[in-house]
């Protein structure tokens, strides 16, 4: 199976799974609502997670990539409240299971000896994350100074890492060098630990970057966005854009 025909599937899993739930999973939960005590609403929606997971399996993603589509497709939805009491118990269980598991895969010694690529790599991965997410709230409208102040706060690559370089490690070990995953664990710790200190001086950074933009570029900049406001406002009315458009700011300051 080429690279192409997988990155095909992958699109088409995440926009189908995503389409089919805003469709259909508030009507579902409007019915549980109604009809279903507690109890039996707690057990279908963790089905539902089981059922996407499963699936994003056979299709050759992680388990974690169906979960993360229902959580996306709920996150819209009235009952998000509700959904997120019935999944604390298990988060707060899964996640000390999961850490400890991380943890013991981590080896002092691997992280010992690859202690510079893991500094150079966290430093990279900050100044990207910070560039890439401010330029993104920069082009979908966002005022520089609040757009510098967002880059800041979303540095760290998250656990969701770990997941990723599991797998990697898992399905591919010939090709991935031992010191791979202790690279990937060590970069992620940094760079949360990093996270508190950068958004505690988000201010400072965001105030120092933009008094040095040159005046015609924040002149651009508003005529930019001036632009996207009234094609925002012509599309306003489309039912598609209602449906898609905190999606598509989501995605914005994720990715």
């Amino acid at each position: 199976e080429s690279s192409s025909q997988k990155l095909f599937l992958f699109i088409t899993f995440g926009v189908s799974g995503v389409i089919l739930g805003l469709i259909f999973m508030p009507r579902l939960l409007r019915q549980l609502d109604r009809s279903a005590e507690g109890e039996i609403g707690s057990l279908l929606l963790i089905g539902m997670v089981l059922l996407l997971a499963y699936i994003a399996q056979q299709a050759g993603y992680s388990l974690a990539l169906g979960a993360f589509v229902l959580g996306v497709i709920i996150g819209d939805t009235p009952q998000k409240g509700q959904v997120e009491r019935i999944f604390v118990g298990l988060r707060d269980l899964f996640s000390a299971v999961f850490f400890v598991a991380v943890g013991m895969l981590i080896n002092l010694a691997t992280m010992a000896d690859v202690w510079h690529l893991i500094l150079i790599l966290t430093m990279v991965t900050i100044l990207v994350r910070f560039l890439a997410a401010s330029v993104a709230q920069i082009i979908v409208g966002q005022e520089p100074r609040e757009a510098f102040r967002t880059g800041a706060c979303v540095t760290p690559i998250g656990e969701f890492s770990f997941i990723i370089v599991l797998m990697a490690t898992s399905l591919t070990p010939a090709l991935l060098p031992p010191t791979f995953s202790a690279i990937i664990v060590g970069v992620s710790t940094l760079t949360a630990f990093a996270a508190p200190l950068l958004i505690q001086r988000a201010e400072w950074i965001s105030e120092a970057i933009v008094s040095r933009f040159p005046v015609r570029l924040l002149k651009a900049i508003d005529v930019y966005h001036g632009l996207t406001e009234r094609i925002v406002m012509r599309h306003s009315g489309s039912a598609l854009w209602k449906l898609t458009k905190s999606r598509v700011v989501q995605l914005d300051i994720t990715g």
